[in-house]
């Protein structure tokens, strides 16, 4: 990813678009689910029962 700044002045909307394309892009998302480890069988049941909080609602 990559973000052209022109202008020193022009940092804070570079910096701005950044965030964005990081955003759209779910990398944050992406970054926090890889910190830590968890077993095929763990993420078996988190996403069992996230599905049945979803039916439920």
């Amino acid at each position: 990813m990559k973000v052209v700044v022109k202008d020193p002045e022009e940092f804070e909307q570079a910096l701005r678009e950044f965030r964005r394309k990081v955003q759209e892009q779910g990398l944050v998302r992406e970054m926090r689910r890889r910190a830590h480890y968890v077993p095929p069988a763990e993420a078996r049941k988190i996403k069992s029962l996230r599905a049945r909080r979803r039916r439920s609602r």
